[in-house]
């Protein structure tokens, strides 16, 4: 089905080394009219990468025209949900 081989892909050595490469971080996006089937996909893939991820994954839904600093808002809040032991993180 199209989510294995985008799961395939994502995980993919050379795509993990380019990971690497940029201090770790990995973003994918996916980007079409609406009613197409992204947030399906996108769970379905979410889901699928825990294997290759473990919980270093986090899930953030983004409009067409985001608020950038609630954008920000909630990235934190998805990532200091897996570390709530680190006082950094406290909110």
């Amino acid at each position: 089905t199209t989510h294995h081989k985008v799961v395939k892909l994502l995980s993919n050595d050379s795509i993990q080394s380019s990971k690497a490469q940029k201090g770790g971080v990995f973003i994918i996006s996916i980007a079409g009219k609406g009613g197409i089937g992204k947030t399906t996909l996108a769970k379905m893939v979410f889901k699928e990468l825990e294997e290759h991820f473990g919980k270093r994954r986090w899930w953030v839904c983004v409009s067409e025209r985001p608020n950038h600093k609630v954008l920000v808002w909630q990235i934190l809040k998805e990532v200091c949900k897996e570390s709530r032991e680190n006082p950094d993180c406290s909110m």
